[in-house]
């Protein structure tokens, strides 16, 4: 092996990368409606030890239940680091109770690997392949033309 694929994956072991395929069975997982593959994703999650960008990239398009399981089980991990607070807010009720939520939106996910992951080519990729799928469906749903093959787009980093 040469010195540049010795570096290359030093880098992403020190980093915690997961990279695109081992993201989409890891979602999968998540996404499964066996509690059983639920578990052993978020098992998973825990032996790889992944970076908190990744773990709230997961979550992003896992149902209520499993984001809530998920960031529950990782919260003390994921937001003790300064990068994520951001992502949680306090929102006042009508009643007057003041209650914590995390906003894991396309915008705070951009800015933050904008911000803080700019060289991690995964992440900008994970993040392109979801977004783009998002935006594919909703405008299918709200458009139907048949000539429409294909919807193209390029976030600017």
């Amino acid at each position: 092996m040469d010195d540049k694929n010795v570096k290359d994956r030093r880098l992403m072991e020190v980093l915690n990368i997961i990279k695109l395929p081992e993201f989409i069975a890891l979602k999968k997982m998540l996404n499964s409606e066996m509690e059983e593959d639920n578990n052993v994703g978020i098992e998973n999650i825990k032996n790889l030890e992944l970076d908190p960008l990744y773990i709230l990239l997961l979550v992003k398009q896992c149902n209520v239940h499993i984001r809530n399981k998920v960031l529950e089980k990782f919260d003390s991990y994921i937001f003790c680091d300064p990068k994520f607070t951001n992502f949680k807010k306090e929102v006042s009720r009508y009643w007057g109770n003041n209650t914590q939520v995390v906003n894991v939106s396309w915008e705070n996910l951009y800015n933050t690997i904008t911000s803080y992951y700019n060289d991690d080519e995964n992440a900008k990729k994970i993040f392109n392949t979801m977004f783009t799928a998002e935006v594919q469906v909703a405008v299918k749903e709200v458009i139907d033309y048949s000539f429409l093959d294909t919807i193209n787009i390029k976030v600017k980093w």
